[in-house]
């Protein structure tokens, strides 16, 4: 049963859709990006962790630190897992997803 509507939407502040405690990320994963950045295209796949607060919801204020020099925005696509996983196989490994965000 959906919650009960507590105002306009304009007069709420909407949080992020999920409370992460890791986040793994996949850099250079399509071609045309590793171009743009001058980078050659990797044999495999290149991992990173980000920290849980840097997931903010819609409209959230972004600080980037003074001794930043370059930045690179982007829009990200998470794949939320729903359960409990470990060696999923390429064949089951849409049984694990619980969402998209």
């Amino acid at each position: 049963m959906p919650a009960e509507a507590i105002g306009p939407l304009a007069d709420v502040r909407l949080l992020a859709p999920v409370t992460p405690r890791s986040i793994m990320c996949v850099g250079r994963n399509y071609s045309s990006h590793a171009e743009e950045l001058g980078n050659a295209v990797p044999g495999e796949p290149i991992l990173f962790l980000k920290p849980p607060s840097s997931v903010v919801g819609p409209g959230a204020e972004v600080h980037y630190p003074e001794l930043s020099q370059r930045v690179d925005p982007e829009a990200e696509l998470c794949l939320v897992i729903g359960k409990r996983a470990h060696r999923v196989s390429e064949e089951d490994a849409f049984s694990v997803i619980g969402g998209y965000t």
